[in-house]
């Protein structure tokens, strides 16, 4: 039996282990719901999450949210122990930017990110590599 996994006050900190636990059965949540919503129709939440669990959408997003958060979760970290890390806060910020930016942009761009024009598409990787990186990321 699996804990059951709650918000809490650091919802940023926890919504990794959430997505997690979604992607690794999105079937149990969607059988879950989708009783909720028998047993109780009046239950307008349960039905507004049976509906988003439904979009064929949702499942992309939680595999991106899993790929993604990974990176945002490593920065937080940085900041939560109890000294001054004011003075890190600039290369840390360029490091995530860095990591970020490499799923989408040339690498020859990647050394000058604080200057480079992220939307210019002679900055950015063409859609068939874009399409392979997120395959091999992703699936």
């Amino acid at each position: 039996m699996k804990k059951v996994l709650k918000l809490s006050t650091t919802r940023w900190l926890v919504l990794h282990s959430c997505v997690t636990r979604y992607l690794e059965s999105p079937q149990s949540f969607l059988g879950f719901f989708r009783t909720q919503v028998r047993d109780d129709p009046k239950d307008k939440d349960a039905q507004k999450i049976l509906n988003d669990l439904s979009n064929p959408f949702t499942n992309a997003y939680m595999h991106f949210l899993d790929y993604a958060i990974g990176y945002f979760n490593e920065f937080n970290a940085i900041f939560q122990g109890k000294g001054i890390l004011i003075h890190k806060l600039a290369s840390s910020s360029k490091l995530l930017m860095k990591k970020l930016c490499q799923n989408f942009l040339k690498p020859e761009e990647l050394g000058r990110i604080g200057s480079v024009n992220v939307m210019h598409p002679s900055n950015q990787v063409s859609d068939q590599l874009f399409h392979e990186f997120v395959v091999r990321k992703l699936f």
